[in-house]
């Protein structure tokens, strides 16, 4: 699976991970008990809002609409289509240097519906990849997420570096070639 990034610098984590944990030293860091009260606390403050309009939800499918719109969640986005993530990474940021990371489903543990879904995210990544056909974005974009409580490490995934110089013309390739454009994925 893959991720496109627009700036090679960026870490490959969630929102949950870059606001409660980068930049802090272990002890400051949530530990697994609060990182399942936080998302718990937030599906549930969603639910009493009605946010899914009325859409029976599952908990995860309700995770990764929240996410969409801005909530920091432990989901991370990945795409099933190398061209998505090659999108996502030149499409902005156009003096930065962008970069897609790929990670092997070998690393991954598959989630399961109606298993602990905060079971393993401190240590392992939980993939989500479930028929999104619900959510648009999610769908156009071959989406699948992984769940966890962690940022990825170098040895974790392979990158490959998109030059700020090729940038342009990428965008103008995967818009011709593909039909690869901000309309066609949101």
């Amino acid at each position: 699976i893959y991720r496109g990034l627009s700036d090679k610098s960026y870490p490959v984590c969630s929102t949950y991970y870059r606001r409660f944990n980068l930049g802090k030293n272990p002890a400051e860091k949530p530990s697994a008990k609060e990182f399942q009260a936080y998302h718990e606390k937030l599906l549930l403050d969603a639910e009493s809002y009605h946010y899914h309009k009325n859409k029976e939800l599952s908990p995860i499918e309700l995770l990764a609409e929240l996410q969409h719109f801005s909530a920091a969640t432990g989901l991370i986005d990945f795409s099933k289509n190398f061209l998505v993530a090659l999108w996502f990474a030149s499409n902005s940021n156009p003096k930065k240097d962008g970069k897609i990371s790929l990670l092997s489903k070998d690393h991954c543990i598959d989630y399961v519906e109606n298993k602990d879904l905060y079971q393993n995210t401190l240590n392992d990544f939980c993939l989500v990849d479930l028929n999104f056909k619900s959510n648009n974005r999610i769908f156009a974009q071959n989406g699948v997420f992984i769940f966890s409580n962690r940022v990825f490490y170098k040895n974790d995934l392979h990158e490959i570096v998109i030059s700020k110089k090729d940038k342009e013309q990428i965008i103008i390739e995967l818009k011709t070639f593909y039909n690869i454009t901000e309309s066609t994925l949101f």
